[in-house]
């Protein structure tokens, strides 16, 4: 559960910032948040493929 947190804090941070606090989001930041957001994704998914592997052994 605390790993899944340190996932959403920045992603959390980041939407106050734009929408509360008015701060510029650019298409730039926008396709970087999205690959980061990607890329954790891939990460996760091999983790728990191959934990589940372990597993049923």
């Amino acid at each position: 559960m605390v790993g899944f947190l340190q996932y959403i804090a920045p992603t959390l941070t980041l939407i106050l910032g734009v929408f509360l606090y008015g701060e510029p989001f650019s298409v730039i930041d926008l396709i970087s948040f999205i690959f980061i957001w990607l890329s954790l994704t891939v990460f996760t998914y091999s983790r728990m493929r191959m934990a589940r592997k372990v597993r049923l052994k």
